[in-house]
């Protein structure tokens, strides 16, 4: 079985085993057509396998991601948020309809 997610102009692409036979998670990183100059850049970033450690293959997948995300961000050096704004009571009153 095979995922593909995009995540910060990143493609992950995930190779999971059959996992009556082995729990040998293969995971590809490369970085998104259209986000980079192919005359000075390669596409491939990085490519690793691990051992799924859930007793439930279904979490293998989650735990790719999990790992291909911290590899993303600590390559890129950059941690993503959004600001959080003050809460503001709204009171029936206020609202004109």
């Amino acid at each position: 079985m095979k995922a593909t997610l995009n995540y910060l102009d990143c493609i992950i692409n995930i190779d999971l085993p059959n996992p009556e036979e082995d729990n040998t998670v293969r995971v590809l990183i490369e970085r998104a057509p259209l986000t980079y100059d192919p005359e000075l850049y390669n596409a491939y970033l990085d490519h690793f396998q691990f051992s799924g450690e859930s007793q439930d293959p279904n979490n293998w997948i989650l735990e790719a991601i999990e790992v291909a995300i911290r590899f993303i961000k600590a390559r890129n050096g950059l941690i993503y948020y959004v600001e959080s704004s003050p809460n503001s009571e709204v009171l029936d009153t206020d609202i004109p309809f």
